[in-house]
Order: C-alpha cells, then sequence, then structure tokens
C-alpha cells in the first residue's frame, strides 16, 4: 500500500472514507453503467441497481426503498440493443420506448430486459376515449386521436358483482393441544356486496382461505382494444380463473391483467381464490388455542391489535383498453 500510495499514476487515487468514493470515481471519469434521476432529490438515493448479463441479454434490477416516484434511468447498452420490461410474475417480456419514466412504487422492483432490437411496431394502450399524443425517444410526437362516441359504446366497463362466496376456515382440531387444523367449509351464498371477512358476521374472526364465483355477460370486443381484469386492492394472496382456465400470477402492486384470450361471447365464468393469515383465528381463541401443549408467546400482539382484513373487496371490473400501433 506504502507503494501506491507515493505513485504518481493519474488512475489511482485514495479517499479518507467510503463518503468520498462517488467524488473520487467522478474525478478519475469513471461512470456508473446505469444513472438514475429524480425531480424529488432525495428520491434517487433509495433507488438501487443490478446489472446482470447472459450470453445474450442483459438485466437490470431496479428496487426503490423509498417512497413512490418518478425517475429518469438511463442505461449504457450495446448499440444494437433495445430495453424491455420484464414481468417477474409471469415472465413475459414487453418492448418499451427508449426513453422512458418509471413509475416504482415503494418496495416494489421492476425489470428491464435488453435484447436486440426487433422489427415489430410499437403500439400504445390507452385507458380513455380522450385524444392524446405521445412524445418519442427521437422527438417524433403522434397524436392519438379521441373515439368518436358510437365507438365509446363499445368499450366494455363491467362491474362485476353478485359472487357467491366459500369459505374454507382453518379451525384447531379436536385435541386442541397438538399442531393438526381443521378445515371447516362455510358456505355463504351470494354476496351483493364485496368486503372483508371482518365485516361479514358469521366469519368475522375466520382465516382461510374464500373461494368467489361469478358470472358475467360479455359481447366479443373489437381487435383494436384489449381486455382487463382490474382485481381492486390485493390484501393477501390472489389467484384467478376463466372459463376453467388459470390466469397468470397477480402482481399484487398492480392487480390487473390482460384476459382477451381467454373471453367467450356470452356468458364467462369466473373465479377467484384469496388466502388470508392465520392472525383473526388465533386472535379469536388467544386464551386456550395451543400448539404442542403451548399457547401464543406474547397475547397482547393479538388482543391489543383489530381484526385483519381479508378477502376480496373490490371492485373488480373488466374494463376495454385502446391499442393504438404507431
Amino acid at each position: 500500500m506504502s507503494i501506491l500510495e507515493r505513485s504518481k499514476y493519474p488512475n489511482v487515487s485514495f479517499v479518507k472514507s467510503t463518503k468520498d468514493i462517488f467524488q473520487a470515481l467522478d474525478k478519475l471519469s469513471i461512470q456508473p453503467r446505469v444513472k438514475t434521476t429524480s425531480q424529488s432529490t432525495s428520491a434517487a438515493k433509495d433507488l438501487y441497481t443490478v446489472w446482470r448479463s447472459t450470453s445474450d441479454s442483459d438485466y437490470l434490477f431496479l428496487y426503490d426503498k423509498g417512497p413512490s416516484a418518478t425517475f429518469d434511468v438511463a442505461a449504457e447498452v450495446w448499440e444494437n440493443k433495445a430495453p424491455y420490461q420484464l414481468n417477474a410474475w409471469t415472465g413475459q417480456q414487453e418492448a418499451i420506448a427508449f426513453k422512458t419514466h418509471v413509475l416504482l412504487h415503494s418496495d416494489n422492483i421492476i425489470h428491464a430486459s435488453y435484447s436486440p432490437d426487433t422489427k415489430d411496431g410499437i403500439s400504445v394502450v390507452v385507458a380513455d376515449a380522450q385524444e392524446a399524443s405521445l412524445t418519442l425517444s427521437n422527438g417524433r410526437t403522434k397524436r392519438i386521436p379521441a373515439l368518436k362516441d358510437s365507438e365509446k359504446k363499445k368499450l366494455l366497463n363491467v362491474d362485476i358483482g353478485k359472487w357467491n362466496l366459500t369459505l374454507e376456515s382453518w379451525v384447531p382440531g379436536p385435541d386442541e393441544t397438538k399442531s393438526t387444523s381443521a378445515k371447516k367449509m362455510l358456505h355463504l351464498g351470494t354476496q351483493t356486496t364485496l368486503q372483508p371477512w371482518s365485516q361479514i358476521p358469521v366469519v368475522q374472526n375466520a382465516s382461510g382461505v374464500g373461494t368467489y364465483t361469478a358470472n358475467f355477460q360479455l359481447r366479443i370486443p373489437s381487435k383494436d382494444t384489449i381486455t382487463v381484469l382490474q382485481f381492486g386492492p390485493v390484501l393477501n394472496t390472489m389467484r384467478a380463473w376463466i372459463n376453467g382456465t388459470q390466469l397468470q400470477a397477480i402482481d399484487i402492486f398492480d392487480p390487473q391483467i390482460d384476459i382477451s384470450s381467454f373471453l367467450v361471447s356470452g356468458s364467462n365464468l369466473i373465479r377467484i381464490e384469496v388466502a388470508s393469515t392465520l392472525f383473526n383465528a388465533v386472535k379469536a381463541r388467544v386464551d386456550y388455542v395451543k400448539t404442542n401443549g403451548v399457547g401464543p408467546a406474547a397475547p397482547p400482539l393479538y388482543t391489543a391489535m383489530d381484526w385483519q382484513q381479508h378477502g376480496l373487496v373490490g371492485p373488480v371490473i373488466v374494463k376495454s383498453l385502446r391499442r393504438v400501433d404507431l
């Protein structure tokens, strides 16, 4: 080290503390492969980036530790590569613009995958019928026309109601000194309003798995739209089926899925399963529930807290989004 300290090489620099590392790297003209900026001066400090590479692709992982914010992300890649957004829940890859603002929800991870450019065109999805415009990375602005009144009527916006609910309630087994649980099926019938189990009189202290089923009528939408299923807030975990086909994994931070390919003209059957924690079931039995003869280690953690909200709370909506080719 002493030899290095006496060296006069311009690419050797010493710092007194870790706080000086970034300034020293900048002085040596060493730039990061990924740069992030934000209008919020403190937001970029909470955004972490990780770069991984394979033989044919590079992967950029972004993790936002702070509050929700909008970021500008610039990455240094080979000239013949284009960015794709990788859905970590499904593995699906979608092309994204070369310049884009990415909104990261707090404690959420988004992945961007860079692969060789393709000849596929670019299309955008528009959530309403209003006129809009889009500026591309090359500076050109594309105009998206508003829909005519006759076209607006073709857009779907169906709030699915009247759900049939069956709850698989997890309760202690016949021998409360053992860890074996029992499952009690509760057929709760038609629910005209979606609400947490804690607000349904019969199951306010239940824990387990709820199965919701419903039928809804649809006409097949036009080819220039996609049909998405919006689930509303996800309280714990959720999975869903349309006409007997299980849908892809549901992103709990953005709970909506493209279901265009699963729909039929006429009646469609939807089934949603939601699972809960065991908190409410333990809270209701905190005075006597035991596992191998031992009760809860800290009963006040249950008695001092209110009942947790579980179940499907909705609204669950089938909605059309415009797909516009650029």
